[in-house]
């Protein structure tokens, strides 16, 4: 730990101190972490519950897992992609906060109280997206082009349409392989993204299904203006799994 030991010797008074596990967890859980990481701005929220979401600037955001190795006195993760889970020490020196592993320098970040994902100085990106995704309630135009999209899939068949009541509602969806993990996974990063546009007076409904094979999972989201519903769902007969985006206007 070379590194360590370097950062005690730019000064008599303040030495590095490494944290112990029951000090990382309170650190960490229930926070917002906020730093650089590789020159780019984040933030990550621990979940008491052991989830993790991490927020970069011009990202989508991830959901992982952490977890507190009480042996080893480090904080571990885990990422979807992830093979296995990568730890980090925790160091504290002359009041501030630094990740540091064997691949990781001392790498500093401030801790904010509670889940501050999103930045009230700037304009969450994928915020902006949902918000001129409903402006398109207010179009006539029958052809609809947004910029929601997921990273390695394909581009989003979109399109609008008026109920017998006069609510109109424009609509988007994502096709995969049959009850793929890439499916899901798109799905939870879409729900993520979107609990961060509202407030903490959303509507959820999940766990509804139908008949096997076809199956159904369904979030509601509700602004002012409209009703924003994201859903996975499974078509047997097409054997192909859908990711839906739909935005109702609240008439």
């Amino acid at each position: 730990m070379i590194a360590l030991l370097c950062m005690a010797a730019g000064g008599a008074a303040a030495q590095s101190v490494k944290l112990k596990a029951n000090e990382i967890e309170a650190l960490l859980s229930g926070n917002t972490v906020v730093g650089k990481w590789d020159g780019t701005t984040y933030r990550q929220f621990f979940d008491a519950d052991g989830t993790t979401i991490f927020a970069q600037d011009g990202m989508r955001s991830a959901l992982g897992q952490w977890r507190i190795d009480p042996e080893r006195d480090e904080y571990q993760s885990i990422w979807p992609r992830d093979a296995a889970w990568e730890g980090w020490y925790v160091m504290e020196y002359a009041g501030d906060y630094f990740w540091v592993s064997k691949k990781t320098p001392p790498t500093p970040f401030a801790v904010v109280e509670g889940q501050q994902l999103v930045n009230t100085e700037q304009e969450n990106p994928f915020c902006g997206q949902i918000s001129r995704f409903a402006e398109h309630l207010d179009s006539t135009e029958t052809t609809v082009t947004v910029d929601v999209d997921f990273p390695d899939t394909p581009h989003a068949t979109c399109s609008r349409s008026i109920a017998t009541g006069g609510a109109q509602s424009v609509h988007c969806s994502w096709p995969f392989a049959y009850r793929s993990v890439a499916a899901r996974q798109n799905f939870d990063t879409l729900l993520l993204n979107l609990a961060q546009c509202f407030d903490k007076g959303i509507t959820v409904s999940s766990g509804q299904g139908v008949n096997h094979p076809d199956s159904y999972d369904l979030r509601l989201f509700t602004s002012d203006k409209a009703a924003i519903t994201a859903s996975l769902k499974d078509k047997g007969a097409l054997q192909q799994t859908f990711v839906f985006l739909r935005a109702e206007s609240l008439r």
